[in-house]
């Protein structure tokens, strides 16, 4: 898979005023060196990998590749043994990774409660 970035004309939403461009993935049965992404525009060539990718995406030595979709920048959680978004969190209550104050914990805590009190019945 090959991330494409692109601005949009004409587009309300996705214009070229947009902070960052939207990521196109690109699914083929090409050897991925052989798609050759301009320098000028924001690639590098990754050697680890054998493919280009966005100047500010980072290999993981964890996972072995460039985890960035969107150019932003990731960290490697070795709790969930992926790449996450640096903004995110390991929640010990979860056991997942997530925005920091989500509701994604208090949701699984509130189904949690509710199989227990349905069990104790």
């Amino acid at each position: 898979m090959i991330d494409y970035h692109v601005n949009y004309a004409n587009h309300k939403k996705f214009s070229e005023k947009k902070t960052t461009p939207s990521p196109i993935r690109i699914f083929s049965n090409i050897d991925f060196e052989v798609v050759i992404l301009p320098e000028s525009e924001g690639y590098k060539y990754c050697p680890l990998c054998r493919r280009w990718t966005s100047k500010c995406n980072k290999h993981c030595v964890f996972c072995g590749q460039c985890t960035a979709k969107s150019g932003a920048r990731y960290q490697h959680c070795n709790a969930c043994d992926k790449c996450v978004k640096v903004t995110w969190i390991h929640c010990q209550m979860c056991a997942k990774c997530h925005l920091k104050n989500s509701t994604i914990c208090s949701l699984s805590k509130s189904k949690n409660t509710s199989a227990l009190k349905k069990k104790n019945r």
